[in-house]
C-alpha cells in the first residue's frame, strides 16, 4: 500500500489501481497535469472547440453566478483533455481531483 499522490490534504492510501488495471489486459495512459495547462494556456479563446464545450457546459449545468473566467478554465482544460483523448485513441478517462488544479489552475474539480 502506497500513499496517493493526491497532495497533503487528500493523503488517502491507495493499491496502485493502474497496477491492477494493467494486469486486468487494460492499457493505462497518465496525462501530467503541466502537459495539459501547457495546452490550455495556448488555447485561444475563440477557438470553435472552446466555444462547443463551453455551450455544453452551459446547457448540463446552473451557470448562473459562475464567473465567466471560471467557465472560461472548465472549458479550456475540457477541450485539452478531449483532444488528448482523441488523439491516444482512449475509451474511458479518470481525472485525480489534483490539488495542483486549485493551487496552480484556480479551479477546483470537486466543487464544479
Amino acid at each position: 500500500m502506497a500513499r496517493s499522490g493526491r497532495g497533503p490534504r487528500h493523503s488517502t492510501p491507495s493499491v496502485y489501481s493502474e497496477k491492477l488495471l494493467e494486469a486486468s489486459g487494460i492499457t493505462v495512459e497518465t496525462l501530467d497535469l503541466s502537459e495539459a495547462l501547457g495546452w490550455v494556456r495556448k488555447m485561444k479563446d475563440d477557438d470553435p472547440e472552446l466555444q462547443v464545450k463551453l455551450s455544453a457546459i452551459q446547457g448540463y449545468t446552473n451557470v448562473r453566478g459562475i464567473p465567466p473566467e471560471s467557465l472560461m478554465k472548465m472549458a479550456k482544460l475540457g477541450v485539452a483533455i478531449d483532444r488528448w483523448v482523441k488523439d491516444k485513441q482512449l475509451s474511458a478517462t479518470a481525472i485525480q481531483c489534483w490539488t495542483a488544479l486549485e493551487e496552480f489552475y484556480g479551479w477546483f474539480p470537486a466543487r464544479s
